[in-house]
């Protein structure tokens, strides 16, 4: 029987860890994850204020007036937004 120091025993499964991990992020990513077709209008109510003094740029809070659905390749997948 041969010794392994723990260092590359942990190595190792630090290795192993990072793959499974990595496998998993692309798997759930490409399963929920469809483009939306340049010039698709989409209807977002606010959820605070905006005014036309607010300086260009800044951000606010929105959601999709309905939901969404894609369509690929005979598979229809319908998305909600959840405030």
């Amino acid at each position: 029987m041969s010794f392994v120091p723990q260092t590359e025993l942990m190595k190792t499964k630090t290795f192993y860890l990072a793959v499974i991990a990595t496998f998993v992020w692309i798997f759930l990513g490409q399963s929920n994850a469809a483009t939306i077709p340049a010039g698709t209008t989409l209807v977002v109510r606010t959820l605070q204020a905006i005014s036309s003094i607010d300086p260009p740029g800044m951000r606010f809070a929105a959601e999709l007036q309905n939901n969404l659905a894609v369509a690929v390749e005979n598979f229809q997948q319908t998305a909600r937004m959840d405030a």
